[in-house]
Formats: C-alpha cells, sequence, structure tokens
C-alpha cells in the first residue's frame, strides 16, 4: 500500500489529521475512551504520542491549525463549550490551560463536529451550536476572538455533519452535509453578510451514510471528498465517480476492495504537482501544496 493511501486512510478515522513535507512525518489527533486527546507523531520510524489534554466530553472532536512555529488544537471540554490549545512546533507538551476561545463558552451540540482554517481575515472555527445550526468564530488576532453568530446561508446540515474548509482560489469554502443528502458548500464563511450557499450536485452522500468527509483539492482548481462512511468504507467521491477504496478499521489501517483500482485511482489523483498561497489577515499566510502524493497546509499565525 503506497503511504499517501496508509496516511489518508489514518487520516479519515482521526478527529483530524496534518501530513507533513517529508512523506511519512504526519501527526494525527485521536481521543481515547478515557475522554484524552492525544496527539500521534509518526516518524516514520516510530510514533511519538502526547497527550494534549484530559476531561473531554465523549467522542470529542478536534480540528488542527499548525503555523511554521506554533500549532493550535480545538476541541470540546467536559462542559460542552470549545476549548483550544497551543504548543511550540519544535515542543512536546501543550498548554495545560485553554486558550482565549475558551473564553466565549461556546456551546456545541453534542454532535458536532469541528474544523478549523485561516481565512483572509485570520483563523476561523466552524461548529454546529446546541440548535444544530452552523456557526463560526474568528479570531482578528491571536488573543482576540469574535463570534461571527449562526451562518444562515447553510441549507439544512444533518446534525452531526462533516465540517471541512478549504482555501480556493476564489476564497475559503465551508463543505458540509445538508438534509437533502448532498455536500453543500458555504463561500466566504467568515464574511456573513457575503456568504452564499452551493449544493454540489456530483456529490450526493445520503443524509445517514456519512460519518465524516475531508475535502482535497485537485488540479485546476477542482474539488474531491475523502468520505468515511457508517459502514467504515472509504471512498473518493469526485465529479465523474464515486469510487470505493475498501474499509477503514479503528487503527486507520484499509482491508482495499481492489488493489490494482485503488492505484490506478490514486495516482491519477496525485500524480502531479500543484499548489496556491493565500495572504491572511495580519500577516498570516496559508499556503497549500500538493505534488508527489504528498499534502502540505502551512499557515503563518
Amino acid at each position: 500500500m503506497s503511504a499517501t493511501i496508509d496516511y489518508e486512510a489514518k487520516a479519515i478515522v482521526a478527529k483530524d489529521a496534518f501530513q507533513g513535507a517529508v512523506e511519512g512525518e504526519f501527526n494525527l489527533l485521536v481521543e481515547e475512551e478515557a475522554g484524552e486527546l492525544l496527539e500521534q507523531r509518526h516518524t516514520g520510524t516510530g510514533v511519538d504520542v502526547v497527550t494534549i489534554t484530559e476531561g473531554l466530553k465523549a467522542n470529542a472532536p478536534a480540528a488542527y491549525l499548525r503555523g511554521p512555529s506554533k500549532r493550535y488544537v480545538f476541541t470540546v471540554g467536559g462542559d460542552g463549550t470549545i476549548k483550544s490549545f497551543a504548543i511550540d512546533n519544535e515542543e512536546y507538551e501543550y498548554d495545560e490551560e485553554p486558550g482565549p476561545i475558551s473564553n466565549l463558552s461556546l456551546k456545541v451540540h453534542p454532535q458536532s463536529q469541528l474544523a478549523a482554517a485561516f481565512s483572509p481575515e485570520g483563523p476561523i472555527v466552524a461548529y454546529q451550536d446546541e440548535s444544530g445550526q452552523i456557526n463560526a468564530v474568528l479570531a482578528s488576532d491571536p488573543t482576540s476572538w469574535s463570534h461571527l453568530g449562526p451562518l444562515s446561508k447553510a441549507s439544512k446540515p444533518v446534525i452531526g455533519t462533516p465540517l471541512s474548509f478549504i482555501a480556493a482560489a476564489e476564497g475559503l469554502k465551508l463543505y458540509y452535509l445538508s438534509s437533502d443528502g448532498h455536500a453543500h458548500y458555504l463561500t466566504d464563511p467568515q464574511s456573513s453578510g457575503a456568504s452564499k450557499d452551493h449544493q454540489v450536485d456530483w456529490a450526493n452522500l445520503g443524509s445517514g451514510k456519512v460519518k465524516r468527509f475531508v475535502t482535497r483539492q485537485g488540479g485546476e482548481g477542482s474539488v474531491f471528498l475523502h468520505v468515511l462512511g457508517s459502514d467504515n468504507s472509504f471512498s473518493i467521491n469526485t465529479p465523474e465517480k464515486a469510487e470505493v477504496l475498501g474499509k477503514v478499521n479503528k487503527d486507520g489501517t484499509l482491508d482495499l476492495a481492489n488493489k490494482e483500482e485503488c492505484g490506478r485511482v490514486w495516482g491519477g489523483y496525485y500524480g502531479g504537482g500543484w499548489g496556491g498561497v493565500h495572504q491572511g489577515g495580519y500577516g498570516n499566510v496559508n499556503v497549500n501544496i500538493y505534488g508527489n502524493g504528498n499534502y502540505v497546509n502551512v499557515g503563518r499565525w
């Protein structure tokens, strides 16, 4: 199995994941049954495990932002509110106390997932509130977060919808699953007044058949979805077709459905190289690089 497929299988069952610039070096965020959130650092020669925090709610989500000097983790505490933790990239111990986003006491739906990204206005975190509406918070600087309120343009998101940002050439997009069974996306979610909802016509996933999906960006601005089904099936959904690669086990190993077909599909989407650089607020930079089977997302905060 290729290193890329191996990484993506682990990433789709993790709470969130980051793949480093060097093949085989990436981090995964996972939660133990005891309510601990752990970071697994895969180095290619072994796995280092760091405890990020304890006392989380059952099956707490997590979202990851990584800059050149620090990385940030957002999760949901035992009180049902969003927490954040930070660490220098060269260090192994996260801050003991939650960061400033915690001061907003943002209550989330018990089934809410989280997503985080660098927007042109600054870091943004999306979640579902207690009523099931998609909400977002934005940081105008690293210590000051503000609540953007409900993203009212969203079209009836399912409870527990996957949330996934992607930085496209035309701006930031937030993908989610609507009750009509299709993936949708909101353009410019950081600007609620200008945000618009779009249905992804080719992504009819079924409202009760998806645990999680992650957006991936291909050549010439194309987007495809890595989807974890309710039966733990792992598929790649594109405008042309949906391809089931196999089933993912709890530990992130993939039982391939068809090795030849999986290799062909993967090579087709990852064979080339492409990228994009996006200038954000207060000097942050978001870089997406795709090439030689690696995906890199780097931000400066």
